[in-house]
């Protein structure tokens, strides 16, 4: 059987900066092709951004988020995740955005 490797998978990589005051720079890895979404959610589970989805191409990919939802408003501050799904797998980490 093959080996998997950690190598094999996406990596969503540390959000920088964290805390978020204005501007969040989100960077991932994606080891093939593939399809993906990437989102902000807030505490309760719920999508508060969609910030991008579709097909990528395998390697470094970075969306910068505004602190804007998808209603074009900003979002208070708190705690929220960032969501990235692959064909593989999906990884979640902390945000914290502060005033």
């Amino acid at each position: 059987p093959a080996c998997i490797r950690p190598s094999d998978f996406s990596a969503l990589h540390a959000v920088t900066p964290n805390p978020v005051r204005d501007r969040a720079v989100i960077a991932f890895d994606l080891p093939a092709p593939s399809r993906f979404e990437l989102g902000i959610y807030g505490v309760d589970g719920r999508r508060v951004r969609l910030l991008d989805a579709g097909a990528r191409p395998a390697g470094s990919h970075r969306v910068t988020w505004d602190r804007r939802g998808d209603h074009d408003t900003a979002v208070p501050a708190g705690v929220y995740w960032v969501r990235l799904t692959t064909d593989a797998r999906t990884e979640v980490q902390k945000l914290l955005i502060v005033r």
